[in-house]
């Protein structure tokens, strides 16, 4: 056979999606199910797959160390004492990890939490991104990348790595929505389980609870389901209603009820606070693509997004270019994008990001709370409108 086929750099794939909804729970589900980890061969232990969480500090180096770790976990080898070393930066370690692949047959390597890369300390992200192109190319072996969409900005910062995380599918996993099939199923299954003894039928005001208290959050809903069972049998009820699951949610869900409103008020500068769970510029790529337009990745959306520029205002600029122009091509589309939002005046934004007041006096429509959208301030006359900037 000939050796280029060995040699060829094997594509692998992403999983994106808000914190809380089974993305690790169910991949390990279907490694434990589907896959044996180690198979005996008459000579040597062939590794299938490994999977290795990035530790929150994120810097390459750990998660170097971690993969060595899990090798030394599964097959009682030495390898991560012999390399843990200051002697060997991340980079070193790469050939040796690819090495030690290659000579246990390792199928896989699964990458999870890797939106702590994004939050390496004294590291950037090119150096970062160049890490992963080369950890890609030496081991020759499918990547797949588990995260939150702070995991964006890195997997989708260069072509090649964006090309190769995506190389065979990119699964944007978002949270349900109260209308969706998937929601109603599963809400239906959660309810069957039970200890109480009378639990009746799941009521329409208690399926809405649900997903108010929850807002299709997968963990949320189940902890909420498990705590409200426990607060109804030391009360002695046999009924799950609405207002003891509202009583549930505000005693033990103190610490995610901010995260909560803010996906329930579908404010998106609200939302886009907690990072783990904003999808925004997600959303704004598939409706893009439903209006025509060749944006087929995260990629150029994602530099939009590192900037100040709300999901609300890019998305409304967007669909406004591509009304005048539906030919636009992706580059012309960002660029044009970019160039209305900075030319937008945004006094109130400013003060919100630097804290210094503005020069001069604003009117009393200027003094907004952080949590009105563009749409208000335009009403009121603090800022233009993005209709106005649109060349004809």
């Amino acid at each position: 056979m000939p050796k280029s086929i060995f040699n060829r750099t094997i594509d692998g794939f992403t999983i994106i999606g808000p914190s809380g909804l089974g993305k690790t729970l169910t991949v390990n589900t279907i490694l434990e199910n589907f896959f044996p980890q180690i198979i005996k061969h008459e000579h040597f232990y062939q590794l299938v797959y490994i999977k290795v969480n990035c530790s929150s500090i994120g810097s390459t180096k750990s998660l170097c160390y971690l993969i060595l770790h899990e090798f030394d976990n599964l097959l009682q080898t030495n390898y991560f004492k012999k390399y843990c070393s200051t002697a060997f930066s991340a980079e070193k370690l790469i050939p040796i990890i690819a090495d030690i692949a290659h000579l246990h047959r390792l199928g896989a390597l699964i990458i999870d939490e890797v939106n702590h890369l994004a939050d390496a300390k004294g590291v950037n992200k090119s150096q970062i991104i160049g890490f992963l192109k080369n950890l890609n190319q030496a081991i020759a072996l499918p990547i797949v990348y588990i995260g939150t969409p702070e995991a964006l900005p890195v997997l989708a910062g260069n072509l090649q790595i964006a090309r190769r995380t995506q190389g065979i599918k990119s699964i944007m996993w978002d949270r349900y929505q109260e209308d969706n099939k998937d929601w109603a199923r599963f809400l239906n299954s959660l309810w069957k389980n039970q200890v109480l003894l009378t639990p009746g039928e799941l009521t329409q005001q208690c399926s809405k609870a649900y997903y108010r208290l929850s807002q299709g959050v997968v963990d949320i809903a189940i902890k909420l389901h498990i705590n409200a069972q426990k607060r109804a049998l030391a009360k002695g009820l046999e009924t799950i209603n609405e207002d003891l699951l509202e009583a549930v949610a505000k005693d033990y869900f103190a610490l995610t009820t901010p995260m909560i409103n803010a996906i329930h008020s579908k404010n998106s500068y609200l939302i886009s606070q907690f990072r783990d769970i904003s999808m925004g510029n997600l959303r704004i790529v598939n409706e893009i693509n439903k209006n025509g337009s060749d944006v087929t990745g995260p990629d150029e959306i994602t530099r939009l997004f590192n900037r100040d520029f709300s999901s609300e205002e890019i998305q409304y600029c967007m669909k406004l270019l591509l009304e005048k122009d539906p030919t636009l091509k992706l580059k012309d589309l960002v660029g044009q994008t970019k160039s209305i939002l900075e030319t937008v005046d945004s006094t109130n934004r400013k003060k919100k990001r630097t804290g210094r007041p503005p020069q001069g006096k604003l009117p009393n429509s200027a003094k907004t709370s952080t949590t009105e959208t563009h749409a208000d301030l335009v009403e009121k006359g603090v800022v233009k409108s993005v209709d106005s900037l649109i060349p004809n």
